[in-house]
């Protein structure tokens, strides 16, 4: 804990407290502002809660965070404290869809904005608080390069 292997994505939250992508231990971190280690979830798999090569992460209004799980192709939704509270997406090119998400923020307007690598483009969702599939996540539109 408090060491990183491939640390990507990293985000500050309102209380101070940093949040830090640990690629390659399929983690995410979270530390003090002068980097005191405070917790850690996430281990290497499939399974929701699970990682595989994660990148990015974006934090909403209320500190939910969204990780951007690149290798299972999909976006994971955790609450302030870890716990998984969604998961959307899997392999494709079809809305909804991704191939290696690599980077996830949210707007003030509360759009889901991710960054799919191998599909060039970057798609944007809604976000209803009761969100359990691809589908029900309101997919709004690609922007294409």
């Amino acid at each position: 804990p408090g060491q990183f292997s491939l640390h990507y994505g990293i985000a500050v939250e309102s209380s101070s407290t940093v949040l830090v992508v640990d690629r390659a231990n399929n983690r995410i971190q979270r530390l003090t502002s002068d980097g005191g280690y405070l917790f850690s979830w996430g281990t290497a798999g499939a399974a929701p809660g699970q990682f595989n090569n994660p990148h990015g992460l974006g934090l909403d209004a209320v500190g939910n965070i969204f990780v951007a799980d690149c290798l299972n192709h999909r976006i994971q939704k955790f609450s302030p404290d870890g716990t998984l509270l969604s998961v959307w997406g899997g392999e494709g090119s079809a809305p909804g869809q991704f191939r290696s998400p690599t980077g996830v923020a949210i707007g003030d307007d509360g759009l889901i904005y991710v960054s799919d690598r191998w599909n060039n483009r970057i798609q944007i969702f809604g976000s209803p608080a009761t969100a359990t599939s691809r589908s029900s996540w309101g997919y709004i539109k690609s922007l294409y390069r």
